[in-house]
């Protein structure tokens, strides 16, 4: 499987085109997020259970919100 960043990066994209797969791939994200809340874990059971990934989460998680208040 092709990495998009990388492919990003290989194939010459016009704005529009990556506007497109950023919308796409936002979309995605909505509906990653909201079958996470109704997982069996739950964010917080997540959490417990994966408490050393957690704080890498967070920190992705920061990052989204950063970039996504800047669109």
């Amino acid at each position: 499987m092709i990495k998009l960043k990388n492919l990003i990066k290989e194939v010459r994209w016009t704005e529009d085109e990556i506007g497109a797969v950023m919308r796409i791939m936002t979309d995605d994200l909505v509906a990653a997020i909201k079958k996470a809340e109704k997982g069996k874990l739950g964010p917080e059971g997540w959490a417990e259970k994966y408490h050393r990934s957690s704080p890498k989460a967070i920190d992705m998680m920061e990052r989204l919100i950063s970039i996504f208040n800047k669109m």
